[in-house]
Formats: structure tokens, C-alpha cells, sequence
């Protein structure tokens, strides 16, 4: 990892990667797993459980996307004392304009795609995980709220060059639209197959 500032170069003192995303996603799904442990309809305790690890796998895989790795000046303001912060390399304010790239270029299409789909299965497993998250307007309140603390976190994080994205508001819609209907339209299909299951899963 590496940042191209002004005509100079700065490579950072520590690096976290996915080992230290690790080390946290297995820290909190046994916490989790603890929390679970002690729902009142024991049958059911594993299957949670067994849904908690499916999502922290998933959460290891969106933030290794997303926002790792982070990198560490140890002396910041030093380092950065002439050049300043905030060069961010690139970011987007209108919501649509990507749109008009798709029918001609693969990388935009594949991004609006795989934006859509990013939150599919947080909206779905919280649905089926807490019974107050089958309501719409939490679902979509979710997805939007997902969304714009990845994005904010990737531009806090480029702002003080801890890492290198861009804060794009069509990242920001087509999360949210994708995983509320997407999201929505997976817990119901989910639901359909297994009424019984997911009825006693959420109590």
C-alpha cells in the first residue's frame, strides 16, 4: 500500500489486513455466540448461531471489499505536515452519471451489479434474526444506513490516507435499493420455504 501525493510517496508504518479483520469478526461472533446461547427456546440456540457465523463471514468479505486494509502513519502529522490531507483521488456527487457508462463499460456495469447485491444478505439475515427488521421501512433504513457508513468510512479513511477508495453517492443508491428489495424479496422466498423455521427463529 502506497500514496502518490504531490509528486511523493508515502508507504505506511503498519498495515492492517485481513488477519486483523479476522481476529474481530471472530471476536464478535463469540460474543455472539455466548449472547445466543442464552435464548430461551434452546432447540433454536444453534441455528442461530449457525445464521451468526454465516453473517460474520459475509462481514469479513464486505469490509475486505470495502475498507480494508487500513494503513498507520505512526507519525502522521509529521509525515503529512507540507503536503495536508483531504487529496482524495476521486469521488462522485451525482447519484446517476455512472449510469450512463453501463452499455459501454464492463467494469461500470459489474460495479453497479455487485453494489446492488452487497447488502442482499445483511437486510435478509437481520430479517430473519430480529422480528422488527421484517418491516419494510426498517429494512430500508438498514440498507441505507449500511451504505452510508461504508461510504463514510472509506472517505474518512482516504482523507487521512489510511487507505485509497472513492465516496460515490451511486454506491450509496444502489446499495440501499438493491438490498432493501433484493434483501426483502430473498427473507420473503426464505420465509416461503421454511414458515415454521423462521417463525420460531425470530421469537
Amino acid at each position: 500500500m502506497e500514496f502518490h501525493i504531490k509528486g511523493q510517496t508515502f508507504r505506511p508504518d503498519i498495515i492492517l489486513g485481513d488477519n486483523t479483520l479476522l481476529v474481530i469478526a471472530v471476536g464478535l461472533f463469540i460474543i455472539t455466540a455466548v449472547i445466543s446461547l442464552k435464548h430461551r427456546h434452546p432447540q433454536l440456540r444453534w441455528l442461530r448461531i449457525g445464521v451468526w457465523a454465516i453473517f460474520y463471514a459475509y462481514f469479513v468479505m464486505v469490509l475486505s471489499f470495502t475498507v480494508f486494509p487500513i494503513g498507520i502513519f505512526t507519525h502522521s502529522g509529521q509525515t503529512f505536515a507540507q503536503v495536508g490531507y483531504g487529496h482524495v483521488p476521486y469521488w462522485e456527487v451525482h447519484p446517476f452519471r455512472i449510469l450512463k457508462y453501463v452499455t459501454t463499460n464492463e467494469v461500470a456495469a459489474y460495479n453497479i451489479i455487485g453494489n446492488s447485491v452487497m447488502l442482499v444478505p445483511l437486510v435478509s439475515m437481520f430479517a430473519l434474526l430480529f422480528k422488527r427488521f421484517v418491516k419494510l421501512p426498517w429494512m430500508l433504513g438498514l440498507a441505507l444506513l449500511a451504505s452510508l457508513l461504508v461510504e463514510s468510512t472509506q472517505f474518512v479513511l482516504t482523507y487521512f490516507y489510511m487507505n485509497a477508495r472513492t465516496f460515490d453517492l451511486m454506491d450509496i443508491t444502489s446499495n440501499t435499493l438493491g438490498g432493501f428489495i433484493l434483501g426483502a424479496g430473498l427473507y420473503h422466498v426464505i420465509r416461503w420455504i421454511f414458515p415454521k423455521t423462521v417463525q420460531k427463529l425470530q421469537k
